[in-house]
């Protein structure tokens, strides 16, 4: 048996169509919207890389996206931080972040995509910055750059602090 992933823009022509099916039944499509809305964003999170090859001496180890931490670029390397451990990758930070779901890994700072699942505390630094703790066994502490604080302002919910 075949299985067919759909495309974001496949199943918005796929949902146009099935709403207008129910309305030629005579049945809302508001009714069903909650659980559409949930169907259609399990099936584009499909889009998103859920693994990622981790090179550690001679040995790859597949890295489920949900146990990685952070993912930064030191030295002209790339490498993923999951479970303690750096495990080196072959993609630069720019091609794998449109992979990974912008829900999940934001990026902070030129150097780091964080899991935001392994965020525990952010401590307010000058210039609407801040540095982040990451509870993992490393517990490594991290600086945003002014557009990462703004990208995680919107992707936790936090207002921005009235000035003073």
């Amino acid at each position: 048996m075949e299985h067919h992933v759909a495309t974001g823009h496949h199943l918005t022509l796929v949902f146009a169509e099935f709403a207008e099916y129910l309305v030629g039944k005579n049945i809302d499509p508001e009714q069903i919207l909650p659980e559409a809305i949930a169907l259609r964003a399990q099936a584009t999170r499909s889009d998103y890389l859920h693994r990622l090859p981790g090179h550690l001496g001679d040995r790859v180890h597949i890295l489920k996206t949900g146990d990685i931490s952070i993912i930064g670029s030191e030295d002209g390397c790339s490498y993923a931080m999951s479970e303690g451990r750096k495990y080196y990758l072959r993609e630069t930070l720019n091609r794998l972040e449109p992979n990974l779901d912008p829900d999940i890994f934001i990026r902070i700072h030129r150097g780091y995509l964080v899991n935001v699942d392994f965020i525990r505390v952010l401590d307010r630094w000058p210039g609407g910055k801040f540095l982040v703790t990451i509870e993992d066994v490393t517990r490594k502490k991290l600086a945003t750059s002014r557009t990462g604080a703004e990208r995680l302002r919107k992707v936790l919910g936090l207002a921005r602090p009235a000035r003073a």
